[in-house]
């Protein structure tokens, strides 16, 4: 019993030690054996003591198990020298054998321990290996993403300017020679407004984004010119409807259907941000009016390799010498490189591989610098042989251009006088034309009595009936610009009623039966 005893405080002593390497083992598949008897009818010398939870740091086991083992027989309190050649497992080594499992000696345990830890540093290198890994490859692909990321830089250099954003030009202008600037620099300014809203509304915007008075007349002027190639974009020949461009202008009496041509161009390239080379040039025309220039859209030529092309181009008369603008072919030429201002203020010799003089006197002659028609009136005084008489007038406003007067009864016999007088137009086309209606205000047919274009601002005309009814008279006057003014009246006829059957074909003798004029 001395020496179990002494075993037993070893045990003590060396579990105190070594407390944080304590392993448990547990092996359900002997719980409800009898130990205690089995071990009794084995040859070891084992003896078995029953045990409080006080006196075991073993939770899960009611007995100590007391093996005769050499670690444990040894007088020598010392821990023993570890050997790593002594880290091996036997998983037989547990169980004696009656297969009943024995209590792990201290190197046993140490072994089991370091085995542990190894398992968990391999794991955990592993896991932190894959982390790095992974912080590492997400580093390479940042790295390689700065082609499709927009830096601030990038997106404050793409972003279109927006209602107080102003736009600074960032090409250089080694190439334009400093004569050209002075030049430039030189204009006496005249500013001119096309008069139609939405295009001045839009000329504004622009200039707001691109001009300032600080800024001399040429750093306008080329910002103007790299604004457009910055935020439009070119497309090819668009086709321009006339009646589209009489549309976008309806509420306007402009003289020159150029004129008109050359403000629908321009607001369309403002509002849509893209077009031919024509839309540039109208567009570049017409801020450069605005800002004081003498300034032309010409509908010339350029010459290609093969011939010459329909194009649109800029011509500005500085001290009366021609100078050419191209935005739309700088454009082109710079594009994916570095701007040159190859057309930028150029003159004709210098570009005399490029360009020809055709269509420049023409296009000059039709501009006429977005004028506008005056007012247009219309008076008429109408009168009988027998005494009567009455009179209107009436102004062309674009939509109701006609009145009529009171009507009038005559005999068959009498005469009707028309004396009419305009202003606003000194060519005018006059005419008078006879609408007949039977006793009953049946429609029987209607006539041109009477047209003549004439440079007068007045007229006059006769008309003398040829049956009873009843006839309206329409006193119509156009002027050049195609702007209409009407005059009308109703007459009465009295006499012998004998309306005129035949509506097609009209003849002499129709216009003769519908009336006579003298």
């Amino acid at each position: 019993m001395k020496d179990i005893e002494k075993i037993n405080n070893n045990m003590e002593n060396d579990e105190l030690e070594d407390d944080d390497l304590e392993i448990e083992f547990v092996d359900n598949d002997f719980v409800e054996q009898d130990i205690e008897d089995t071990h009794n009818k084995s040859d070891g010398k084992i003896e078995f003591e029953k045990v409080t939870d006080d006196e075991d740091d073993y939770e899960n086991d009611d007995y100590n198990e007391v093996a005769e083992d050499e670690d444990y027989l040894d007088d020598d309190e010392d821990d023993d020298e570890f050997d790593e050649n002594d880290i091996e497992y036997n998983p037989d080594a547990d169980y004696n054998g009656e297969y009943i499992k024995q209590k792990l000696t201290k190197s046993q345990i140490i072994n089991r321990v370091i085995a542990g830890m190894g398992i968990a540093i391999a794991a955990f290198t592993i896991f932190y290996s894959a982390v790095a890994y992974g912080m590492l490859n997400k580093d390479d692909t940042q790295a390689t993403e700065p082609e499709t990321e927009t830096t601030p830089a990038a997106q404050e250099e793409t972003k279109e300017p927006g209602e107080n954003e102003f736009f600074v030009s960032t090409n250089s202008d080694e190439n334009i020679s400093d004569n050209i600037k002075d030049l430039i620099n030189d204009v006496k300014l005249d500013e001119t407004k096309t008069g139609h809203s939405k295009v001045d509304d839009n000329v504004n915007n622009i200039l707001k984004m691109t001009t300032k008075s600080d800024m001399n007349t040429y750093e306008n002027v080329r910002n103007i010119y790299d604004y457009m190639m910055y935020f439009y974009d070119i497309k090819s020949n668009s086709f321009v409807d006339e009646d589209t461009v009489y549309d976008f202008c309806s509420n306007y009496e402009f003289t020159s259907s150029f004129d008109m041509e050359l403000m629908y161009r321009a607001n369309k390239l403002f509002e849509t941000k893209s077009g031919d080379s024509k839309d540039y040039a109208c567009g570049f025309t017409v801020l450069l009016r605005r800002l004081g220039f003498e300034a032309y859209y010409i509908d010339g030529e350029r010459k290609t390799e093969t011939s010459y092309e329909n194009r649109g181009y800029t011509l500005v008369v500085i001290n009366g010498k021609q100078y050419i603008f191209d935005v739309a072919a700088e454009d082109e030429l710079s594009a994916g490189a570095k701007v040159e201002y190859k057309v930028f203020c150029k003159t004709l010799d210098e570009l005399k591989d490029s360009y020809s003089d055709d269509g420049i006197k023409e296009s000059m002659e039709k501009f006429e610098n977005f004028k506008t028609l005056g007012a247009f009136s219309f008076n008429a005084k109408i009168s009988t042989s027998s005494g009567d008489s009455d009179s209107g007038s009436v102004s062309y406003s674009g939509s109701d251009n006609s009145t009529s007067v009171g009507d009038m009864t005559i005999d068959i016999s009498d005469t009707v006088y028309f004396k009419g007088s305009v202003s606003g137009s000194k060519s005018n086309i006059w005419k008078l034309i006879a609408k007949v209606y039977d006793e009953n205000m049946n429609y029987v047919t209607e006539e041109t009595l009477y047209s003549e274009k004439n440079n007068e601002v007045s007229d006059e005309v006769s008309y003398r009936p040829a049956r009873g009814g009843y006839v309206k008279l329409s006193y119509i006057v156009t002027d050049n610009n195609g702007r209409t003014c009407s005059i009308s009246i109703m007459l009465k006829v009295n006499g012998d009623d004998e309306p005129e059957t035949t509506k097609n074909e009209p003849t002499t003798e129709h216009i003769a039966s519908s009336g006579e004029i003298e």
